[in-house]
């Protein structure tokens, strides 16, 4: 068809609306005793179902597991929260005890100093290993 642009969509916007007023009127004047509407609905008292497969199952399985899973995931959360107030309670050190160890770190490192001071000035005196170092003479009394 050599038609114009605009046209074509007019024709099709056309063609819509009657297809769509055509169903409203149809549904409109549909009688109430239809009987394929009747039949669609839903009867008191009676089960229509599918004998159970492995695909009309897979939901309700589905939803076993994840309960199953949910209440694992509980029980972690309460191992996870009972191993962290056992290692902040007896497994490392109190907030009591952290002062006491800096103290000790600290006397542990002044004595290194101390001993390091001690020692270099033994050598600057020349007391080291029991006696003057090699290759100085010692003054004599004269």
């Amino acid at each position: 068809m050599n038609m114009p642009k605009g046209r074509m969509g007019t024709m099709l916007m056309a063609a819509a609306a009657t297809v769509v007023a055509g169903s409203i009127f149809m549904i409109a004047r549909m009688p109430e005793g239809f009987a394929p509407a009747k039949s669609m609905l839903a009867q008191v008292g009676v089960v229509v179902g599918v004998a159970p497969n492995p695909y009309n199952t897979l939901n309700a399985q589905l939803s076993q597991e994840k309960t199953q899973l949910d209440m694992e995931a509980a029980d972690l959360a309460a191992q996870r929260a009972a191993l962290a107030s056992a290692t902040t309670t007896g497994g490392s050190a109190s907030p009591a005890a952290i002062p006491w160890y800096f103290m000790v770190v600290i006397g542990v490192l002044a004595f290194f100093a101390g001993l390091s001071f001690h020692l270099g000035a033994r050598r600057e005196r020349g007391e080291w290993r029991g006696g003057p170092e090699q290759g100085k003479e010692t003054p004599t009394a004269a």
